[in-house]
């Protein structure tokens, strides 16, 4: 339906530009206190409802020679909290890859996406997010209209300066870098 909705609009000119922003952050929790349905649910809509929408719009971007922009998450580099969801954001960033790999124009920005985060994680993006979405929307801008837009986007000093960084560190260092502030079991007796 909203393939048609955009056919009528663009006619024989095609589409430049679709921009793949919607995601889901489901609640933080243990690997082991999830279910099934919740791996599903991530990927239904970070993952799944992306390929959907790109291939039925892809097309339309090639004939009018445009550009895809997925946005992904630093979480779709390196994994420590969240493993649903920071899955299903390795699969945008592989697919993405791989529209890459076939002269494509696809960019991808580290992002989040805050209408979809349920309330108990909304209090922790009020801590430690910005307020001030400009270098985010300068980075969709960038992608869209650049004459020479880049592969990667970072929009937050975090994932430029800590979590891109991390992800090429050994693991066993990156995982005692981003580990060592969290609680420890207690000791058994």
């Amino acid at each position: 339906a909203a393939t048609q909705w955009v056919k009528e609009r663009v006619g024989n000119r095609g589409l430049w530009g679709l921009v793949n922003n919607a995601g889901v952050f489901p609640p933080l929790a243990y690997v082991e206190w999830m279910k099934p349905e919740d791996y599903m649910a991530a990927f239904q809509v970070n993952l799944f409802g992306m390929v959907q929408v790109t291939l039925s719009m892809l097309p339309l971007v090639k004939k009018a020679r445009g550009r895809i922009v997925n946005v992904s998450s630093a979480l779709g580099r390196i994994s420590f909290c969240a493993g649903f969801y920071s899955c299903s954001k390795y699969g945008v960033e592989a697919f993405s890859d791989v529209l890459s790999d076939y002269h494509i124009g696809t960019h991808r920005s580290d992002l989040e996406s805050w209408s979809s985060i349920y309330s108990n994680c909304k209090r922790l993006y009020k801590t430690y997010s910005a307020a001030d979405l400009s270098p985010v929307t300068d980075c969709l801008e960038h992608a869209l209209t650049s004459t020479y837009p880049r592969t990667r986007y970072s929009a937050g000093w975090d994932a430029r300066f800590i979590f891109i960084p991390l992800s090429y560190l050994p693991t066993s260092l990156a995982d005692y870098i981003l580990t060592r502030s969290r609680r420890k079991p207690a000791q058994a007796v």
